[in-house]
């Protein structure tokens, strides 16, 4: 099964599955009809839902994906540093067009790059701390 990415969440597209029978053929038929249909009404909605509400949403899906590489042990600094970068660059060139969530996109970034110097200060400290190759 896959699914497809709207604003209001993932949703599964049903595969139609292969059948033994005499109507095998217009079964499978009317199963991607219904995915063509599904897809459809996906499409519809997406069409229908503000841009920069599906901008918005996937700067938050920047800032997930910098706070899970923060948060791994050890950090993953290289990784979380592209992806607050990646959110810096849509939020910053996009300035004055994200609509209501441009504040709440402006301070949850501050929130990452806070927290990356925070950790970056803590990893070299412990670096600094371990006896080299004893």
């Amino acid at each position: 099964m896959s699914s497809i990415w709207t604003p209001n969440g993932e949703h599964e597209i049903k595969r139609p599955q292969r059948h033994t029978s005499v109507n095998a053929q217009t079964s499978e038929e009317a199963g991607e009809q219904d995915a063509s249909q599904t897809l459809s009404d996906l499409e519809k909605q997406i069409r229908s839902t503000p841009v920069q509400d599906i901008i918005a949403n996937h700067c938050y899906g920047l800032f997930q994906l910098a706070a899970i590489h923060l948060s791994s042990v050890p950090p993953n600094m290289k990784d979380a540093s592209l992806a607050i970068d990646a959110m810096t660059a849509v939020i910053q060139k996009l300035s004055g067009r994200l609509g209501e969530a441009e504040q709440s996109l402006h301070e949850a970034l501050t929130q990452l790059q806070f927290a990356y110097v925070q950790i970056s200060k803590n990893s070299d400290s412990d670096q600094q701390e371990k006896p080299n190759g004893d």
